[in-house]
C-alpha cells in the first residue's frame, strides 16, 4: 500500500512536469509505436502506446489502453497539442490501421464540402492532408513470430515530402527505428514488462493512464 501511493504520487507529478514543459515542440517527423502488456493475467491486455520525436528520441506523448482505435485516437491528439506546428510533419507509424483512418482528421484540415443541389442536409466535415504532411506505413509480415518481409506503402501525403523527411533523419528507408529501440529498451528496464516483477505490481490500479 505505501509502494503504490509513492507511485501515484510521482506518476502524477511526472505527468503535470511533462505537461508544463513538453508543449510547442519543433519537430518535422514523429514515430508511433505500441508495447503489449497485461494487468494481472494476460487475458487482459494493457498496451503502452508512445510517440517520439526520432530525432531527438524525446517521449512526446504516452498512452495505456486496449489496442483500439479509442487508444490511438486520444495517443495522436495529445501528441498533436504538443507540437507547434500539426501540420508540417511525417508520422511514421507500423501497419495497424487506426493511424491510418485517423491521420487526416487529426493532422489535416477540415473542410465542408459543398452541398449537391439546394435540398437535403450538407455533407459532413471533411479532412484534406496538406503538402507539408505524410503518414508513411511500415508493414512487417510475420511466419510464426518471425519477420518474413517488410514493405512500406505512403498512405497519405506525397512521395517527395517523404523523401525530404528521410533525407533530414538520415535514414535510406521509413522505418520506425527510433520507437522500437526505446521500446526494446523500456521492456528490458521495466520489472513489470519483463514479468518479474512482484504480485502487487500487477493490479489494475497501477496500469491505469493518469
Amino acid at each position: 500500500t505505501t509502494v503504490a501511493r509513492i507511485v501515484r504520487t510521482a506518476g502524477t507529478h511526472a505527468q503535470h512536469l511533462h505537461d508544463l514543459n513538453a508543449r510547442d515542440l519543433q519537430v518535422t517527423s514523429i514515430q508511433a509505436d505500441e508495447r503489449y502488456g497485461f494487468v494481472g493475467r494476460k487475458k487482459e491486455p494493457a498496451w503502452d502506446a508512445t510517440v517520439i520525436d526520432p530525432s531527438s528520441k524525446f517521449l512526446i506523448q504516452g498512452e495505456v489502453g486496449e489496442r483500439t482505435a479509442t487508444l490511438t485516437r486520444s495517443l495522436l491528439v495529445q501528441a498533436r497539442e504538443r507540437l507547434a506546428d500539426p501540420h508540417g510533419l511525417v508520422l511514421f507509424t507500423d501497419g495497424f490501421l487506426s493511424y491510418q483512418t485517423l491521420f487526416p482528421e487529426v493532422f489535416g484540415r477540415p473542410y465542408r464540402p459543398a452541398r449537391q443541389g439546394t435540398r437535403g442536409r450538407f455533407p459532413k466535415t471533411a479532412y484534406r492532408v496538406p503538402r507539408s504532411s505524410a503518414h508513411v506505413r511500415i508493414i512487417k509480415e510475420y511466419a510464426g513470430k518471425r519477420v518474413v518481409s517488410v514493405r512500406t506503402e505512403i498512405a497519405a501525403g506525397t512521395r517527395t515530402r517523404v523523401h525530404e523527411e528521410l533525407q533530414r533523419l538520415g535514414y535510406r528507408k521509413p522505418n520506425t527505428s527510433a520507437v522500437e529501440r526505446q521500446n526494446a529498451t523500456a521492456r528490458r528496464m521495466n520489472p513489470h514488462l519483463a514479468r518479474k516483477s512482484l504480485a502487487f505490481a500487477r493490479l489494475t490500479v497501477h496500469r491505469v493512464s493518469l
